[in-house]
């Protein structure tokens, strides 16, 4: 890192080092550890871009970097993509006016500006398995959760970036407000907001806390391995799902019950054993016992999530006391049927 550490010090002023790390899920294995200068960290299936340097995921051997590829080194600053990247390909800023770009992990002379992707809350863009959500030209560049809506198509990274081999058909996800980051983490698809926010709310939205209690926050939904649209009443897995405490503990019933439901109707209980928190179940605010959706609750402070994994639906709740923020407890259960 020689060589990075000097460009960091000479083009992109005084930064403080990162120590990088990529961490084998299977076997927790550190496979990659390197001194970074901070900037764009991605995962692709075989490769990591750190920095301005590709890594094989195989053997950590350097592939190439920015000035051997002839790519201007960006300075550091808060739109480098962290996260999963495409299948094959990155999310470079390039440019002296660091417009985001596609970048091909194996032909990095191969340069292609990226459409108006959707962006979640903090500005950065929200990738699924290698999906993307886009408006067209018509619409707000760089756009994220907004009141004037736009007409979205979902696209893969790899396909946009010219990757031989890739899927390069686009998907209508229709008008919409944005993209529901939250729903579209929890769920592994691509979950838009509705078409139009609840009535008489257009100056404060994005705020979910209040305005859009009672109201559904997901619209369409895309799903990239069937590459299905669909809305999400229709659409299989937990998109819109609702994680509350609609039974909250009595004393006959001093543990409470756990209620997730989604929007096609289907729900399940989970009791919570007596003893297992540091509170009553469903006393206060983060009960979510309304049964709002992800991003709806979240906004309230509610103190239950869910997750989508393989086979499972996973419900954690936080069983510290709520506000407390000095420790944080949390219990996992569930769900069987997971997409």
């Amino acid at each position: 890192m020689a060589g990075s550490s000097t460009t960091a010090e000479s083009d992109r002023g005084d930064v403080q080092p990162y120590v990088s790390l990529v961490l084998d899920s299977v076997t927790g294995k550190v496979t990659h550890e390197r001194v970074s200068a901070g900037g764009a960290f991605q995962l692709t299936d075989s490769a990591l871009l750190d920095d301005t340097t590709v890594y094989s995921l195989d053997d950590d051997a350097e592939l190439w970097d920015f000035r051997s590829a002839g790519i201007q080194v960006p300075d550091l600053g808060p739109g480098a993509y962290i996260g999963t990247a495409g299948h094959a390909s990155f999310l470079i800023e390039s440019g002296k006016d660091r417009q985001l770009s596609l970048i091909p992990q194996a032909h990095p002379d191969q340069i292609t500006p990226a459409p108006n992707l959707l962006e979640n809350h903090v500005g950065r863009v929200v990738v699924i398995d290698g999906w993307v959500a886009y408006f067209d030209n018509d619409a707000w560049s760089r756009a994220t959760t907004m009141t004037e809506t736009g007409h979205a198509y979902a696209a893969s990274l790899d396909g946009l970036a010219g990757v031989p081999g890739a899927d390069t058909q686009t998907y209508d996800l229709g008008v919409t407000l944005g993209v529901n980051a939250l729903a579209s983490y929890a769920s592994g698809t691509l979950a838009m907001l509705p078409s139009s926010p609840p009535p008489n709310t257009a100056d404060r939205f994005p705020d979910f806390r209040e305005f859009w209690d009672g109201v559904p926050s997901v619209g369409q939904v895309f799903d990239p391995h069937s590459k299905a649209v669909k809305p999400a009443r229709e659409s299989a897995g937990i998109s819109g799902i609702a994680v509350g405490i609609a039974s909250p503990a009595t004393e006959r019933k001093p543990g409470g019950q756990i209620t997730a439901r989604t929007p096609d109707g289907h729900s399940a209980s989970l009791p919570i054993a007596p003893g297992t928190t540091f509170y009553a179940p469903g006393t206060g605010d983060s009960s979510n016992s309304q049964l709002n959706d992800l991003a709806v609750a979240h906004a309230g402070g509610t103190y239950l999530s869910a997750v989508n994994t393989p086979g499972v639906t996973l419900v954690t709740l936080n069983a510290a006391p709520p506000g407390n923020g000095a420790s944080r407890y949390v219990r996992i259960y569930g769900i069987t049927g997971g997409q």
